[in-house]
């Protein structure tokens, strides 16, 4: 079982954090739009995407 840890974001913080999930989730829904990905690599792409969402979900409560 993971260990859980809390951190206190300054807004900076919290600012930067936000917009490197951001980046990163754009980044593979590009990949995505490529046609000549496997299914595989296509679920594997759109898991990721979920999974860092939900993060961001969690950590930012929106």
């Amino acid at each position: 079982m993971a260990k859980t840890r809390i951190a206190t974001l300054t807004p900076i913080d919290a600012l930067l954090l936000r917009e490197v999930f951001n980046e990163y989730i754009e980044s593979k829904q590009k990949l995505l739009k490529h046609k000549n990905l496997a299914p595989l690599t296509r679920h594997f792409i759109q898991e990721r995407i979920d999974n860092i969402t939900e993060l961001k979900i969690k950590i930012f409560k929106q």
